[in-house]
This record gives structure tokens, sequence and C-alpha cells, in this order.
């Protein structure tokens, strides 16, 4: 149990910190993606997300895979904590871009039940 709590910390760990990182390396056009995706949104471009991902979910998710590792006494309370925390970060994420990415969805699926139906 402990072995598959150390691969999801660390999964979770290097992607918050590697993506944090590359958005605030490249805050205007990450991994392709257009800074017109935070239209609505109170970011201009995905710096400040990058750097709240690295400080806020990759911060914790170190400090509790390192504590883990170490087996201190500690871990498991950070684990809870770093849990939350990216818990937390998702509905703030989906509450931000849920009405983007659900429009996206339906113009996906008009786009594809047109191309059916001619």
């Amino acid at each position: 149990m402990k072995t598959l709590q150390i691969l999801f910390l660390s999964i979770l760990c290097f992607s918050a910190l590697g993506v944090g990182f590359i958005f605030i390396m490249n805050p205007t056009f990450p991994f392709g993606l257009s800074s017109s995706l935070l239209s609505g949104t109170p970011f201009n471009d995905f710096f400040l997300p990058g750097l709240l991902l690295m400080v806020l979910v990759g911060g914790p998710c170190l400090i509790s895979l390192i504590y883990q590792l170490q087996d201190k006494a500690s871990a498991f309370s950070w684990t809870i904590f770093a849990s939350g925390v990216f818990m937390v970060w998702l509905i703030i994420q989906l509450a931000i871009w849920s009405e983007h990415l659900l429009f996206q969805w339906g113009y996906m699926v008009d786009r594809k039940s047109t191309r059916l139906n001619s």
C-alpha cells in the first residue's frame, strides 16, 4: 500500500512541478496552448496558474513524498493535506473553465453529428 501511495504521490508531484515550470517558462504558449483559453478567467497568461500549481500543489506533494520516503510520523498528515489541496485545485479549475470546456465539447459533438448526417 505504501508503495502505491509513493507512486501516486510521485506522479502528482512531478506532474504539478513539471507542468507548473513549463507554464512559468513559456506563459503565453505552453504545450501549444493559446492564452485565449484563459479568456473569461482572471488570468492573462499561464504564468500565475503555473506558479500556483508549483507552489500550492507541487510543494505539499513534494514534502509529503519526501516524508513518505523517510518514513516520518507526519507523512500521513502531509499526504492528506496534499490530497486536499489537489482536490480544491481541481474544483477551482473546473469552476473557472467548466463553461468554456462544455462549450468546446458541445461544439465538437455538433461538428461530428453534422459530418455524420451529411
